[in-house]
């Protein structure tokens, strides 16, 4: 067991994984809190990998299919076996990569929405773009799945939402003016307005097509959203 726990922290990321899958192999071995707060280290680590790589990479390149599965079973064995009144089991949940759709992200939100707002605020300022879009996304998730968040936790949401609409990436920005479709109110049609009339963000999909204004149509539909919501035309 000790020599699993020393392979955890391995500079080689196959022997970290080949450590974790016999750990997970192990009987009890999970039950153990050695071994627990160890594969927690492991999560912030790789999470710090994933982070690097798309910073080094400037967000073109990822870890790797192979790693992306080892990552989830990673996350997935923090989220079941990690004790969630520890502070630092929540933060490191909330800062591990992961889309803000997913079940895993919906019922973080629901369930520990208020606990991890300040994580995923700090991750909105990201110097990676990636990472601040999903920020962005999650914290739309926590607000959306939480009817009774503090009025100034409500506050950040829509100040880091807000700001993020001027972002220099073009997914970032549309991904802030769909969630201000969501949380914002009739004192934002005007920002929404001028990005519809204004944007100029576009970008090339995976299949080699161009993809024009993203950002000017989705702040078309933020703006019917709103509206509607509000019962204004």
């Amino acid at each position: 067991m000790l020599q699993l726990l020393n392979e955890l922290q391995s500079p080689d990321v196959l022997q970290r994984e080949r450590a974790f899958n016999e750990l997970l192999r192990t009987p009890g071995a999970l039950a153990d809190p050695p071994v627990s707060g160890a594969i927690l280290d492991l999560l912030e680590r790789e999470t710090r990998l994933i982070e690097a790589t798309l910073r080094e990479s400037k967000g073109e390149v990822g870890v790797g299919e192979r790693f992306g599965e080892y990552y989830s079973a990673v996350a997935d064995t923090v989220d079941r076996t990690g004790d969630k009144k520890n502070k630092r089991v929540l933060e490191a949940l909330a800062r591990s990569s992961y889309n803000a759709d997913s079940p895993f992200a919906i019922r973080l939100a629901k369930e520990y929405g208020p606990s991890i707002v300040s994580s995923v605020l700090e991750i909105s300022r990201s110097d990676i773009p990636g990472r601040r879009g999903d920020a962005i996304w999650m914290l739309d998730s926590i607000l959306l799945n939480n009817e009774k968040l503090p009025t100034a936790t409500i506050a950040q949401i829509r100040v880091a939402v807000t700001d993020a609409v001027a972002d220099k990436d073009v997914r970032v920005r549309q991904l802030a003016v769909r969630a201000l479709g969501d949380v914002g109110s009739t004192t934002n049609v005007a920002l929404l307005t001028r990005v519809a009339q204004t944007d100029e963000g576009s970008f090339t999909t995976n299949n080699g097509k161009l993809q024009r204004y993203p950002v000017r149509e989705e702040a078309e539909k933020a703006i019917a959203k709103i509206r509607r919501r509000s019962g204004s035309r």
